[in-house]
Order: structure tokens, then sequence, then C-alpha cells
């Protein structure tokens, strides 16, 4: 009895923060343009691209032997 009412509130809980999701989603329209690794520029809206660790764009890299790339 228990294991069912708590699937039946995640199942429940899951459906309500879709649901807000759906609501507050939006449209970015317009020339998409790459300004690094993990940000993209939309009309005036910056968009970072969140868990992504790229190389930024003025950045310097070496390998472990000490050469650039």
């Amino acid at each position: 009895m228990f294991k069912m009412r708590k699937i039946r509130n995640d199942i429940l809980g899951l459906t309500f923060l879709r649901l807000i999701g759906y609501l507050f989603q939006g449209s970015l329209y317009g020339e998409a343009k790459i300004t690094d690794g993990d940000t993209i520029i939309i009309g005036s809206q910056r968009i970072r691209l969140y868990g992504i660790d790229a190389v930024e764009k003025n950045q310097k890299c070496k390998t472990k032997q000490g050469r650039g790339w």
C-alpha cells in the first residue's frame, strides 16, 4: 500500500513539474551567433550551455607535453 502511494505521488510530482515547464517555455527567433565553446547569442539573449566545459575564445590550450593546439 505504501509503495503504491509513493509511486503515485512520484508520478503526480513529475507531471506537475512537466506542466510548469510547459508554462514557462519560450521561443527565440533570429540568427544564432557562437561566441565561444559554450555560449550562443540569439537576438539580445545570451545563452550559456549548462554542464558544458568548453575552450573559451581566447584560451590557450596545451598538451601534456606542453605543445599548443
